[in-house]
């Protein structure tokens, strides 16, 4: 269960890279971005038997650490999969994940839906009523889609969601 609060700041490399992800950013050229961040409080995480209060096992920190240790053996974004697409709801893949200090940098991959044909856009000066619609070709054995960010903070049990002013992120 989760308790959202936003909170609109600004960071920078200097300011990720106190609370130990230089790492990220050891081959990336960045500038810096304003960031919207979300906040929601983790009221609760582990394994329940039902009716019961307090977890048989497992907290936020250990979920994290058993994500990681299950990831680490991948061969491939395919495998982190976590469900087919269904309707209006399309697949969300492992798209990185970083531990340090006490908390964590989670990204996902998020499909968008598509055709063989590739991903459908339209010209911003189509005229109303007559757009020309394109089809975009995808790259053989690529996911179109978009990326989203989390910062996991266990300890506080607090699980915040990274919006980037310049992106699509969620």
């Amino acid at each position: 269960m989760l308790q959202h609060e936003p909170h609109l700041v600004s960071t920078d490399v200097a300011t990720m890279e106190n609370i130990g992800y230089s790492a990220l950013f050891d081959e990336v050229d960045m500038a810096v971005e304003e960031v919207r961040i979300s906040f929601s409080q983790v009221s609760r995480c582990g394994f329940y038997k039902h009716g019961e209060g307090t977890p048989e096992f497992g907290s936020l920190a250990d979920t994290m650490a058993q994500l990681q240790l299950w990831s680490s053996g991948l061969s491939s974004l395919a495998e982190t999969k976590l469900f087919e697409a269904e309707g209006e709801r399309y697949p969300v893949y492992l798209f990185g994940l970083l531990g340090g200090n006490g908390s964590w940098l989670m990204s996902t991959w998020n499909e968008v839906p598509s055709h063989e044909a590739g991903v459908a856009s339209v010209p911003m000066d189509s005229k109303v009523g007559d757009p020309k619609v394109h089809l975009n070709s995808i790259e053989k054995n690529s996911i179109p889609g978009y990326a989203t960010y989390f910062w996991i903070i266990p300890a506080r049990n607090v699980v915040a969601s990274l919006r980037f002013k310049r992106s699509i992120t969620g």
